[in-house]
C-alpha cells in the first residue's frame, strides 16, 4: 500500500498524491480521495494501490504544491524511490492546477517573504519573523485597488492567531503592509487553515483586502 510518512497528523483532507503510469503520464490526477490516515495522531497516509497489476508511482505532495515524496509500485516487484522524471512531470501537473486554485477568493493583493508568492503563507512553529531578519511577512497592496490605509490598522487573522501589522507605507503605486510575529506568537500554530488580510480605516470602516491559505510546520523539539 502507498505510503507517506509526512509527520504532523489531522491532515487528512489536505494531503495529496498524483499517480503516474509506466511512461510518467497522469494516470489518475492530482486528488485527496482515498486517502487516510489509519492510525490517528501518526501522521502516516496510505492510500490504496490503484492497480496491482500496473507499474504505478504515487507522488504526494502537501496540499500546498510541494512534492514531498514518491514511489513506484512494480506488478509483483514492491516498491523503489520514484524518478526525478517522474517528479518533475508531476510538479508541473501540480504547479498548473495549484495557480487555478490559488486565484479563487484572491483580490489585488501580493504576498511576499517568508511565503509563496501564490499567496500561502508558511509558517514554522516557534519562529520570529522580525523586518531585522528579513523574514517579515510582507503584503503589497495596489493603491489604486483599496481604500487609503493611512491611519489604518490593518490585521492578519487565522484560526489560531490574530497578528497586528508593524507599518503600512505606501510608495504611490502600492501599500507595503508588515507583520513581524515573535516566537511566542508563532508557538501553538499548527496544520493548514485559512488567513484573512483586515483593514479598519481611519474613518473606522472595516475592509478585507485579501484571503489566504497559512500553512504551520509544527516545530521539532530539541532532545537533551
Amino acid at each position: 500500500m502507498p505510503t507517506y510518512d509526512h509527520g504532523i497528523s489531522g491532515l487528512v483532507g489536505t494531503i495529496a498524491v498524483t499517480i503516474l503510469d509506466a511512461a510518467a503520464s497522469v494516470h489518475v490526477a492530482r486528488t485527496t480521495a482515498g486517502v487516510t490516515e489509519p492510525v490517528a495522531g501518526s501522521g502516516v497516509y496510505h492510500v490504496s494501490e490503484h492497480d496491482a497489476d500496473a507499474t504505478l508511482t504515487y507522488v504526494w505532495d502537501d496540499g500546498a504544491g510541494n512534492i514531498c515524496a514518491s514511489e513506484t509500485l512494480y506488478a509483483g516487484r514492491g516498491v523503489i524511490p520514484g524518478s526525478a522524471a517522474n517528479l518533475a512531470t508531476v510538479d508541473g501537473v501540480v504547479d498548473a492546477i495549484k495557480a487555478k486554485t490559488d486565484a479563487i477568493g484572491a483580490l489585488a493583493v501580493t504576498i511576499t517573504s517568508p511565503v509563496a508568492a501564490s499567496g500561502t503563507i508558511t509558517v514554522y512553529a516557534g519562529d520570529d519573523y522580525d523586518s531585522g531578519d528579513s523574514r517579515a511577512i510582507t503584503a503589497s497592496v495596489a493603491v489604486a485597488d483599496v481604500p487609503s490605509l493611512t491611519g489604518a490598522t490593518v490585521l492578519l487573522k487565522c484560526a489560531q492567531a490574530t497578528w497586528t501589522a508593524t507599518s503600512c507605507t505606501s510608495d504611490g503605486t502600492d501599500w507595503t503592509i508588515t507583520f513581524e510575529p515573535a516566537a511566542a506568537e508563532t508557538a501553538a500554530l499548527k496544520g493548514r487553515q485559512s488567513y484573512e488580510l483586515e483593514a479598519t480605516l481611519a474613518s473606522g470602516h472595516v475592509v478585507t483586502l485579501a484571503t489566504g491559505t497559512l500553512v504551520a510546520v509544527a516545530d521539532i523539539p530539541a532532545i537533551p
